[in-house]
């Protein structure tokens, strides 16, 4: 028999579901108070919204589940590659159109076309 364990958030800096910075201010009336940095890179001035949650961290009045609080922070992986494709099948992944169309240049084949690959992620999605 497993038992499920619900955590109940305070006031505190934690992070959503989407990898977004969360701050919780204050508790009232069994809500959650606070805000969610909109900026993803911290270095920046941070762009604040305000929020309100349940006490175990879920989505209150609209929200999405992607403002759902965590306790840890996932590494968000957001990048573009470019892939050839050729008769006999796609080439390597390339981290922008120029380096792929160095690898077209100097392959036998006929390049057939180029294709954008973007990646939005979290590090370890998919892995399972």
């Amino acid at each position: 028999m497993s038992v499920a364990t619900e955590t109940n958030f305070g006031v505190g800096y934690y992070w959503t579901a989407e990898g977004l910075q969360a701050v919780v201010d204050a508790v009232s009336d069994g809500l959650l108070v606070g805000r969610i940095n909109l900026q993803e890179d911290l270095t920046k001035t941070p762009h604040w919204c305000a929020k309100f949650w349940t006490l175990d961290g879920k989505c209150q009045w609209g929200m999405g589940k992607q403002d759902e609080l965590r306790v840890e922070r996932r590494q968000r992986i957001k990048k573009s590659f470019w892939v050839n494709v050729y008769p006999s099948g796609p080439g390597q992944l390339r981290k922008d159109w120029e380096e792929a169309l160095v690898e077209a240049s100097r392959c036998e084949e006929p390049c057939l076309c180029r294709v954008e690959v973007k990646v939005d992620a979290f590090v370890g999605e998919g892995l399972k």
